[in-house]
């Protein structure tokens, strides 16, 4: 798009405007999400009705290195 000086490695595509970058606490990295959860290592997500969601008081992170 004519911004040759920015670049991503993205871990996954949201349709075509939005890319996702997931990270795993490394206190969790040998747990399912569920134990990390419960044994409050994770701290972002929550299970509800047997599914992982992203807390709702979360707000997206945004990753951006800046070139002086």
């Amino acid at each position: 798009h004519g911004l040759s000086f920015l670049a991503a490695s993205p871990d996954g595509l949201v349709d075509n405007n939005a890319l996702v970058e997931i990270k795993c606490p490394a206190s969790a990295k040998s747990m399912s999400p569920e134990d990390g959860i419960s044994m409050k290592k994770i701290k972002f997500c929550e299970i509800k009705d047997g599914q992982l969601h992203l807390k709702q008081n979360m707000l997206p992170q945004v990753l951006a290195e800046g070139i002086n």
